[in-house]
């Protein structure tokens, strides 16, 4: 049996990326891919368990949208993309659609750090937002250079005055 003091901890996480590339000419392949990520959150915060997910490493920038506006806990991403690479070593062109939601309602949002966010949910949706994102790399000899823009769109959790829910991230 447990003791007073003992809590269990339930939680889990899963990432799959799926993804074909097609060769569209001499120069140029086109890489179409898909990628589902999941991380589990508590919906009874008052129990001895501990339901929500937390990544040790945050490395998300290369994982659920450019912006950085989730961490690997309570969440569920979908994400739709579209890889441009050309023949010049290192080049490509990225662009991808970003559905970020909550795993649960009861649980908080985490921003990119594992803390939870300054942003409020109404705590009866799932939604957090929307986000495009577009980024370009080059390699520019001794270094690679990376540049983007990600436009995101708030979404039926999101608690928010009167002004618009939209904003804009550059990276």
């Amino acid at each position: 049996g447990q003791s007073a003091n003992e809590v269990s901890i339930g939680a889990w996480a899963t990432a799959i990326s799926l993804g074909i590339t097609l060769k569209a000419s001499k120069s140029l392949k086109v890489r179409i891919g898909g990628e589902f990520d999941m991380a589990s959150g508590d919906d009874d915060a008052t129990d001895k368990e501990l339901n929500t997910f937390n990544n040790l490493y945050h490395t998300n920038h290369a994982h659920y949208g450019q912006a950085d506006f989730v961490s690997w806990r309570n969440m569920t991403a979908f994400s739709g993309n579209l890889k441009f690479i050309f023949a010049k070593k290192k080049t490509w062109l990225k662009l991808a659609y970003w559905n970020v939601n909550l795993n649960t309602e009861k649980d908080l949002w985490y921003g990119v750090s594992g803390a939870p966010q300054g942003i409020v949910t109404n705590g009866k949706d799932t939604g957090l937002y929307h986000e495009i994102d577009a980024t370009f790399n080059t390699d520019a000899g001794i270094v690679d250079v990376q540049c983007g823009v990600s436009y995101l769109m708030g979404g039926d959790a999101i608690v928010t005055s009167k002004a618009d829910p939209l904003f804009m991230y550059l990276s």
